[in-house]
């Protein structure tokens, strides 16, 4: 599949958060369908997928969001999802899939680039959904009456769905967490609790027996300020006979969002490195500041996760950053590369054994790595752990398309400006050895690599992958 070049801008999110007055509420159409036009001014779409549907918002012409659960099934196949708006339509060609792996509870939420923008009012250019600018804490103090929509059932067994409608519905709390995913990794989040620091709040069932409803799934619920409409939450999910519903709460992630539209990637390449920010990085919960000084697998799991949520296969810090400017290198490949899980025996067998991974050294788990990948017989040249290891079981990723394994000299690796001081990778932190096999790579024509951990007689193994 051939992506176009998808390039990211910073989405404008306003300066202050106001009090919502009464006048602003009213502004609101309670539980009656929506008119077309109201449609184009609020950027409500409808997204279909095979025979479901859901709902989503546009945040720019180009851009729009909905929950993580509607667009999963096709994380890499971003065409698959169709857009419509009133008449008009469009499909997906690139996707940014928060919360990542199936063993992890992130936000339930998505965003899509589309292929083609949609015409706003007339036109394919200026329109943006500014994002709530205030704190989780400016939503419940005090508690506020949010304006949902959703083009979901009308009645609770079955029936409406395809039209938009929307409620004024109370904010009830703040501050929930997921705890437990279903059986179907596909679906959203089934249990919550209260938590401080959690991504959801919870809206409640109004006097008039409206609730959100199947096919609501990834609409949005706005608050208006001084007459100007903000997105504060989006769908994930909802008792539809009693409620309440819950909603990703915008202010939790609303710094993520940010720091992904400061990004650049190309979904179908190989292997592509990336700068990320490190709102990005904290979203992934599992922060660092300082490549230097944080442990590899720490690292290897936010790279992983970042590298998924693009549609890449998997990936790794490049010992890049700016600590400064915030700004921080990962590489991250697609086709032909392959996660596996495999068991403490495995790697105990290529004689590079360990039980945990925040333990051991990088370069002792990157021989493991390699050894595991080679022994696979698909025509890997190398690989690393990402850092994750649950029940047993440790996380790999092992390369093959577009990549090369060189023995690289102690001269050559001096030359790239992040020499080795013993000329032992055993005594080299992760960081500096990245930053050397970056250099080298990058001197033969490729866009990364990696140190596979083996070295002899002056020589280290580095993978690059182009």
């Amino acid at each position: 599949m051939n992506y176009k070049h998808v390039l990211f801008t910073f989405l404008y999110l306003g300066a202050s958060a106001a009090l919502l007055s009464s006048q602003d509420a009213t502004a609101v159409i309670n539980g009656n369908p929506v008119t077309a036009q109201e449609q184009q001014n609020r950027g409500l779409v409808r997204l279909v997928y095979g025979s479901s549907s859901c709902s989503a918002v546009l945040i720019s012409n180009g851009w729009a969001m909905t929950a993580g659960h509607c667009v999963a099934r096709n994380r890499i196949q971003p065409k698959k999802l169709t857009f419509i708006l009133n008449k008009a339509q469009t499909v997906g060609d690139a996707i940014y899939l928060f919360g990542g792996f199936s063993d992890e509870v992130g936000p339930d939420l998505a965003l899509v680039h589309l292929s083609k923008p949609f015409k706003i009012n007339g036109s394919s250019v200026g329109f943006v959904n500014k994002l709530w600018p205030g704190n989780s804490n400016s939503l419940i103090n005090p508690k506020r009456t949010l304006a949902a929509y959703g083009q979901g059932r009308n009645v609770c067994s079955g029936g409406g769905t395809g039209v938009y409608r929307a409620a004024d519905l109370d904010l009830s709390e703040i501050n929930i967490a997921a705890t437990e995913r279903p059986i179907n990794p596909n679906d959203p989040p089934t249990k919550f609790i209260s938590r401080i620091g959690g991504h959801y709040h919870r809206l409640i069932m109004n006097s008039s027996n409206q609730i959100l409803a199947p096919g609501d799934s990834g609409g949005p619920t706005f608050m208006w300020q001084n007459g100007i409409p903000y997105i504060v939450g989006v769908t994930s999910g909802t008792d539809c006979n009693t409620g309440p519903s819950y909603q990703v709460s915008i202010p939790t992630v609303r710094t993520w969002i940010g720091a992904v539209f400061k990004t650049q990637w190309h979904p179908t390449v190989t292997s592509e490195p990336i700068s990320v920010k490190l709102a990005e990085i904290t979203g992934t919960k599992w922060g660092l500041n300082d490549a230097n000084i944080v442990n590899w697998a720490q690292a290897a799991r936010a790279a992983a996760a970042m590298c998924y949520n693009r549609g890449f296969a998997g990936g790794h810090f490049d010992g890049h950053q700016d600590v400064a400017k915030g700004d921080y290198g990962i590489q991250c490949s697609g086709k032909g590369t392959d996660w596996y899980n495999v068991t403490a025996t495995d790697i105990q067998n290529t004689g590079w054994g360990f039980t945990d991974v925040n333990q051991v050294h990088w370069a002792h788990a990157n021989r493991a790595a390699a050894g595991l990948c080679s022994g696979f017989a698909q025509g890997f040249v190398g690989g690393h752990f990402n850092g994750h290891m649950r029940n047993g079981r440790y996380g790999l990723f092992c390369y093959r398309d577009g990549t090369q394994w060189f023995d690289a000299t102690d001269s050559e690796i001096t030359a790239t400006g992040w020499g080795f001081p013993t000329h032992d990778v055993n005594d080299v932190p992760w960081a500096l050895a990245a930053r050397a096999a970056v250099g080298f790579c990058r001197g033969k024509g490729f866009s990364g690599g990696f140190m596979n951990g083996h070295q002899a007689s002056g020589k280290y193994g580095v993978v690059c992958q182009k």
